[in-house]
């Protein structure tokens, strides 16, 4: 009786799993294509995302002082071929082997990263202003919040 009772409940932790596996996979955040809205009169904060010519990173600071800072990890990869996506000077990042560490003060609108990455996974741990809030990040083309920082995307 004791061994029909320990079948049912691990079987209902079986069900339970592969629903909470369903629903994760269902909502993960797809980071293709440029976020929504994204431009010189978008909101503050980071945009990221992944097309054919890589990985891009984004901070609009909708023309206010904003402290944007972070660091972007990859894991089972490597990072290569970072650079602003702007011809200017830039000293407000810096890669240490796979990671990206990024230190910007700004009041100009748009300062951005490109990168390429092969395999793993990117870890983002993002602030706006010394606070980590993921309202203040948008993925992909539809413009997601991640469900907290730090956050993890797959490499395909």
């Amino acid at each position: 009786m004791i061994s029909q009772f320990v079948k049912k409940i691990g079987g209902i932790f079986l069900v339970v799993a592969l629903i909470a596996g369903c629903v994760t996979l269902a909502f993960a955040l797809d980071p293709k294509g440029r976020p929504k809205g994204m431009g010189p009169n978008a909101a503050s904060g980071y945009y990221v995302w992944q097309d054919d010519k890589g990985w891009h990173l984004r901070a609009i600071s909708g023309n206010q002082a904003r402290k944007f800072e972070g660091e972007i990890t990859c894991d089972g990869g490597s990072i290569n071929e970072l650079k602003q996506y702007r011809d200017e000077a830039a000293n407000w990042f810096t890669q240490q082997g796979n990671k990206i560490k990024i230190n910007l003060n700004t009041d100009k609108n748009i300062d951005g990263l490109d990168f390429q990455v092969n395999g793993g996974s990117l870890t983002f741990d993002l602030r706006v202003d010394d606070r980590s809030d993921a309202t203040f990040v948008r993925v992909g083309s539809a413009s997601e919040n991640p469900s907290g920082i730090p956050f993890t995307l797959q490499i395909k």
